[in-house]
């Protein structure tokens, strides 16, 4: 369970940085009074991108439904036969819906449409080369970016926190 608290630690300063140290692992979001100035739609979204990759969904695959969090999906594929999930356990699965239906579904989750068969979980991009339009992902797997997708996707990239 994930709780959001705001603690006026006026009087618990000592306890709260034990705290804090002791549980460092285990905290998603610290702001302190150098953020208290940070935008609302800029904190908003922060909170929101550490708790949506832990946000678990049930994904209708061609032959059943499948619990998966968001973290788990590495991409989204179309190709002959049909629209593909991949997982990062290296799995597959094959989905009903057209192309379509995952880009609007995901895109709030950070996945990204980056050709017009491909949707990538942003989570796992380690490097992008901008004029040659290669995006690097985790496991050494590349993809091209065409060029209709290149700014949405410079766009995207420079608003992840």
């Amino acid at each position: 369970m994930n709780n959001l608290i705001i603690i006026d630690d006026s009087t618990c300063k000592e306890e709260l940085k034990s705290f804090i140290t002791a549980n460092a692992d285990q905290i998603k979001l610290f702001l302190t009074e150098d953020d208290y100035n940070i935008d609302m739609d800029v904190l908003i979204h922060r909170i929101h991108s550490v708790f949506d990759d832990q946000k678990m969904v049930f994904i209708k695959t061609v032959d059943s439904f499948i619990k998966v969090a968001i973290a788990d999906i590495f991409c989204i594929k179309e190709d002959g036969s049909g629209v593909l999930l991949y997982l990062v356990d290296e799995s597959e699965h094959l989905l009903p819906e057209a192309l379509e239906y995952y880009i609007n579904s995901f895109s709030k989750y950070n996945i990204v449409q980056i050709s017009d068969g491909v949707l990538v979980n942003t989570s796992f991009i380690e490097s992008y080369i901008i004029d040659q339009g290669i995006l690097f992902c985790a496991g050494g797997l590349k993809f091209e970016v065409e060029k209709k997708f290149k700014s949405y996707l410079l766009n995207h990239l420079n608003n992840i926190d």
